[in-house]
C-alpha cells in the first residue's frame, strides 16, 4: 500500500467548483430567484466532499503507518534465524506477485528467476528477474524493504528510515541493475537499446522522490504501477524483439537458473561485505 497525498491535482477541479458556485451565490444574493439556494447547495456539498476526501486519505495513511509499526513490533519478537526466513519469504512473495502481474498483461513474456550470471572476474551477478518479451529485455530488481527511502537515484547509496526509528543504507538498485545489464550484455551480445531497467518496491516501502536523479533508461515503481512503468520504457526506446529471438535468449539464459550452494554463499558473503563497508564509510 502506498501513502496517499492529502492534496492532489484533481482536487483543483473541486476547489474551482466551490469558488465558482460561491461567486454566483454572492452575485445573486439580493435576487429573488431560488437559483442562489440551489447553487449554494452545490458549493456546500462540494466543500463537504473535498473535506471528507482529505479526511479519508489521512485515515488511510494512518492505517498504513499503524500496520507498519505493528509488523515491526511482531518481527522484533522473532529470533534472528526466523526473521531471516520471514524476510526471505516476503522477497519471494514480491517476486511471485511481479511475475503474476506481468504474465497477465504480457502473456508472451518468458521469465528467468534468480539467475547467477558469470562475470569476467569470476564472480556472479544474481539477478532477481529477467523478463524477455517482444517489448524488450527487462532487468527487474525487487526490493521488499520496509521504511521511507530517501536520496537521489544518482547516489551510490540511498537511506532507509525504518518505522522502528533506525536508519541504514541501501545500495542504489538502479546501479545494481546497471551491473546486471553489463553482465547480461556480455553474455547475449545484443544492442543496448533492447535492455530496460525496472526497480519494484514492496508495499511497505515509501519513496520520498521518484524522479530526482533517475536515469532515462530506468523506472522505479510499486507493483500497482509496474505495467505502466514497462509501457513508459517501451515508448522511450521504441524497439522490439522478434518472437523467435525471445525464445533464443531464454534458451541461452535458462542454464544460469541452476544455482549451486557455492554461488549462493559467495553472493551472500559479498552482499554482507558491501553493506558493512557502506556503514563504515
Amino acid at each position: 500500500m502506498q501513502k496517499q497525498r492529502l492534496f492532489k491535482i484533481t482536487d483543483f477541479i473541486i476547489w474551482l467548483n466551490i469558488f465558482m458556485f460561491s461567486a454566483i451565490v454572492i452575485q445573486t444574493w439580493n435576487d429573488q430567484s431560488p437559483i442562489k439556494y440551489i447553487v449554494f447547495c452545490f458549493a456546500f456539498f462540494n466543500l463537504i466532499f473535498i473535506i471528507e476526501t482529505i479526511n479519508l486519505r489521512r485515515n488511510f495513511n494512518l492505517s498504513i503507518q499503524n500496520k507498519l509499526v505493528n509488523e515491526v513490533k511482531a518481527e522484533e519478537n522473532l529470533d534472528e534465524s526466523t526473521r531471516e526466513n520471514v524476510n526471505r519469504m516476503k522477497q519471494v512473495l514480491l517476486e511471485n506477485r511481479v511475475e503474476a502481474e506481468i504474465s497477465t498483461k504480457m502473456p508472451d513474456a518468458r521469465f528467468i528467476r534468480n539467475a547467477y550470471i558469470p562475470r569476467n572476474d569470476g564472480s556472479f551477478s544474481e539477478i532477481d528477474m529477467i523478463v524477455i518479451s517482444t517489448l524488450g529485455i527487462f532487468i527487474i530488481e525487487c526490493k521488499n524493504v520496509t521504511g521511507i527511502i530517501t536520496g537521489t537515484w544518482n547516489q551510490e547509496y540511498l537511506n532507509i528510515l525504518h518505522p522502528g526509528g533506525t536508519e541504514y543504507p541501501m545500495y542504489n538498485p538502479i546501479m545494481q541493475n546497471d551491473m546486471h545489464y553489463k553482465t547480461l550484455k556480455n553474455i547475449l551480445g545484443l544492442r543496448s537499446e533492447l535492455f530496460r531497467s525496472v526497480v519494484v518496491f514492496g508495499d511497505n516501502a515509501q519513496i520520498s522522490n521518484y524522479r530526482e536523479g533517475k536515469a532515462f533508461y530506468a523506472e522505479i515503481c510499486h507493483l500497482s504501477t509496474l505495467i505502466k512503468s514497462i509501457i513508459k520504457l517501451q515508448e522511450r526506446h521504441k524497439t522490439t524483439i522478434e518472437s523467435h529471438i525471445v525464445e533464443s535468449i531464454y534458451t541461452t539464459l535458462e542454464p544460469y537458473i541452476r544455482k549451486t550452494d557455492e554461488k549462493v554463499k559467495s553472493h551472500v558473503e559479498k552482499s554482507k561485505k558491501k553493506q558493512i563497508e557502506s556503514i563504515n564509510q
